[in-house]
């Protein structure tokens, strides 16, 4: 219930006192509240208090209102009622406008979380097409190394079957002297000397190598079964010196 507060300046108390309720005399040793407003006294049932209350509002020097005044003491509080309602208002107001803030922070919290996922799908679809890249630049490095592999292979059989065609003839050359042409002259009729059968045409190519005497020349035959002959009939014919190699030359 609304309370008052007690005046400062205190008025002493009538010899009797009669309840402004029941019309009965109130005793000094009974308890009893009086209205701040109509200044009338009330016994404690009267009043509809209890000891305890009564002695709570005497201990904190509140004023108490009886009943037949509370309506005008609403009215006169109407304002600050209306003050509290408006305060509630203001603080409904802010906590909605806390709200809506709260609420936009959360959009741009999940924003930002949409961006970095983003991102995160971005970078791994990079690192997958990255990693695609690199296993087919794996995949070409072992096809180069098996194309680099059959390359060497395949050269290397062509010098091996070069080299089965080829025939070193010693001696035929002088340092320096003899150009490729004299010497293929001279190295066919060495051949000639040892199978009657090579003619020029059967020598595909003439290398001359220096060496610290007499050059080497090095002479490659299209057919390699001609080589085989050769070798054959150098055979019977036996060792070949300097001087039958000048003699056949001759």
């Amino acid at each position: 219930m609304p309370l008052v507060k007690l005046k400062k300046k205190k008025k002493k108390m009538p010899s009797r006192l009669s309840c402004n309720l029941c019309n009965k005399n109130i005793t000094k040793s009974g308890y009893k509240i009086q209205c701040s407003i109509c200044k009338s006294w009330f016994h404690q049932k009267c009043a509809q208090l209890s000891e305890f209350e009564i002695r709570v509002l005497q201990s904190r020097k509140k004023e108490w209102i009886c009943l037949s005044h509370e309506k005008s003491e609403v009215s006169v509080n109407e304002h600050p009622i209306n003050v509290n309602i408006d305060e509630e208002v203001t603080s409904l107001e802010t906590l909605k406008l806390l709200i809506l803030e709260l609420k936009t922070e959360v959009v741009q919290m999940n924003n930002g979380m949409k961006f970095i996922n983003e991102m995160f799908e971005e970078e791994k679809h990079k690192n997958r097409v990255f990693a695609e890249i690199a296993e087919e630049l794996k995949n070409e490095n072992r096809i180069l190394k098996s194309e680099l592999h059959y390359v060497k292979s395949y050269i290397n059989d062509i010098e091996r079957e070069k080299i089965s065609k080829n025939i070193v003839v010693n001696g035929v050359c002088e340092q320096k002297e003899d150009n490729i042409e004299e010497a293929k002259l001279k190295v066919t009729k060495v051949l000639q000397y040892i199978d009657a059968g090579v003619t020029e045409g059967d020598i595909e190519k003439i290398k001359i190598v220096p060496t610290n005497n007499r050059p080497l020349v090095i002479a490659t035959l299209f057919d390699k079964q001609k080589r085989l002959n050769l070798l054959k009939n150098k055979n019977k014919k036996g060792e070949i010196t300097g001087k039958s190699v000048k003699s056949a030359i001759i």
